[in-house]
């Protein structure tokens, strides 16, 4: 030990408690005021307009993020200080259109390895989690004709499979719900099972073709002579809902706030449960469902079918390209199949909530009434271009996803060397910036219609062509073009068509055979905790302690 390290032990042994206490705090207060007076005065940001003590310290984004609060605090900020916002020391929060181009469209951005990071599979990226837009761009263009409207619309004109699956949703309504009552008309029905099922065979069907699809809606057993199917339809849904095990589950914002720590925690927990398990506990239902895409997409490999999304990425990883390996391929295909579950099965499930509340029952009967003046016949054989094209059923899906935004949450850039200017404001290099779907979708001079239509309740009308008034056309378009439930640019969701079809033919299906109504007591108990805690990227929870049943009564 050297002369100077052995003074200061010395110095530390002698000193009084109090003493060496306040020589310990008296540094810190220092450099944290030092460090309070710079974040409001000197920083390049703290011209910007913030929340008190938002811009001092990124902690009080992480109390919100917390309380799951983050999301309705933001949208707040925004309504009280305008466009643009300083939510933390080195994070800014946009909602103009002008910015969000800049930030979303910029082929220099960078997004936030903390968040995205966390959504890799098999040690590959994937079009998600991909850092740059030349990441992304290869990806995207590996699956992107798959996923056109055109391509969309006419492979279920020709194949039928989200039609069938919707047959299946129904039956599935009628043979495993609860009964109620003697007319045998009325069945009581966890709405977000059967919404999630719908959703994962819809998704898989398309990536892997329908007999290697999930399949989860079919009773068990359901049988097949492809061995890499499971075996019934019951071990499906225990993936789906391992998936989402509460146990398993951490809040998102502390990978963001606290990276390291939570990558040894997730060690931890691993290693946990593999040395000992607790009898009923969750496995990981994560690993579950990327062994169900690789077995898959192994399968696909070497069969050579390259029809299907699964079958093009394996031909790619064949063609020898230096970007595509098994990993990467697998990494995408899984990437799809979580989002492809989680966020049409969200919205479908918080359309179907809200008009079976008694308070919007009126939404639900003008959209019965449209369905039954348009189809008739069977909704199964309707043309898929006559259930989209229908006006009010594309508003409440529109509005739906204006105030029930599946990824509500900001989805974070980096700013790149040597900064930018983001909606005339100057931003230094190393700033994390974005944008928050829901403070956009309350845009008052673009979703009022001149304040016709209050921008925090739920009115389709305001989709809606009004008659004798000028320009509507372009109004509409305006708000299209605004809504940011899938993202905009190069980066937005390639599966959005996909999604708008199997919800519009769920949709139109559901309601011209059913009335749905809200259960207010009952005794099933669901096998999942999607509406009572966050899950994902969802902190903003509008139905928290519902019960999750709706009553099915056929109408017909």
């Amino acid at each position: 030990m050297d002369f100077f390290s052995s003074r200061i032990i010395q110095h530390f042994l002698a000193t009084e408690p109090a003493w060496l206490l306040l020589e310990i705090l008296l540094p810190i207060t220092l450099w944290l005021g030092a460090k309070t007076v710079y974040n409001l005065y000197f920083h390049p940001l703290s011209h910007l307009p913030s929340p008190p003590f938002a811009s001092v310290t990124s902690l009080v984004l992480v109390y919100y993020s917390h309380y799951d609060l983050r999301t309705e605090t933001l949208a707040k900020w925004h309504r009280i200080y305008g466009p643009i916002v300083r939510i933390a020391p080195n994070e800014v929060s946009f909602t103009s259109q002008k910015a969000v181009k800049e930030i979303y469209q910029d082929p220099e951005m960078e997004k936030c390895i903390p968040l995205y990071g966390i959504f890799q599979h098999f040690g590959a990226d994937n079009a998600f989690t991909s850092r740059t837009r030349h990441e992304h761009g290869w990806r995207r263009k590996g699956v992107a004709d798959r996923y056109t409207l055109t391509y969309v619309m006419s492979e279920e004109e020709k194949e039928g499979k989200i039609r069938r699956a919707a047959k299946d949703y129904c039956a599935f309504v009628e043979n495993e719900a609860v009964p109620v009552g003697e007319k045998k008309n009325s069945w009581d029905v966890d709405l977000y099972a059967a919404n999630i099922f719908y959703a994962t065979d819809n998704i898989t069907s398309h990536l892997f073709g329908e007999d290697l699809g999930s399949h989860a809606l079919r009773q068990p057993p359901f049988s097949s002579t492809n061995s890499v199917i499971p075996a019934d339809a019951d071990s499906m849904r225990k993936r789906i809902f391992a998936h989402y095990g509460a146990a398993l589950r951490s809040k998102v914002y502390l990978y963001v706030a606290f990276p390291a720590v939570m990558n040894v925690v997730d060690y931890f927990r691993k290693l946990r449960i593999a040395l000992f398990p607790v009898a009923g506990e969750l496995v990981d239902g994560l690993d579950r469902m990327r062994e169900f895409g690789w077995k898959r997409q192994q399968y696909l490999k070497e069969s050579k079918d390259t029809r299907t999304v699964a079958g093009k990425l394996s031909m790619l990883v064949d063609a020898g390209s230096r970007e595509w390996s098994d990993e990467v391929a697998g990494s995408e295909l899984m990437d799809h199949i979580l989002a492809g579950m989680d966020t049409t099965s969200d919205t479908l499930s918080f359309l179907m909530y809200h008009i079976s509340h008694p308070n919007h029952e009126s939404i639900q009967k003008e959209l019965r009434d449209e369905l039954r003046r348009s189809i008739t016949g069977s909704p199964y054989d309707a043309p898929l271009s006559l259930i989209m094209g229908l006006p009010y059923l594309s508003a409440v899906i529109f509005e739906t996803l204006r105030v029930y935004t599946a990824i509500p949450v900001t989805l974070p850039r980096v700013v790149t060397s040597p900064g930018k200017t983001i909606d005339g404001i100057s931003i230094p290099v190393g700033t994390v910036v974005g944008s928050l779907a829901k403070a956009i979708h309350q845009d008052d001079d673009i979703y009022s219609g001149d304040g016709q239509w209050p921008v925090d309740e739920f009115l389709p009308e305001r989709w809606l062509t009004r008659k004798g008034i000028n320009n509507e056309g372009e109004r509409i378009k305006k708000m299209e073009n605004r809504l940011w439930a899938f993202g905009s640019g190069a980066r937005g969701c390639v599966g959005r068509h996909l999604a708008m079809v199997e919800m519009k033919v769920l949709l139109a299906v559901v309601y011209w055979t059913y009335q749905t109504t809200l259960v207010p007591h009952t005794t099933i108990k669901l096998p999942h905790n999607q509406w009572n805690q966050r899950r994902t990227f969802r902190d903003t929870l509008p139905f928290k302690g519902a019960n999750g049943i709706l009553r099915f009564t056929r109408s017909v």
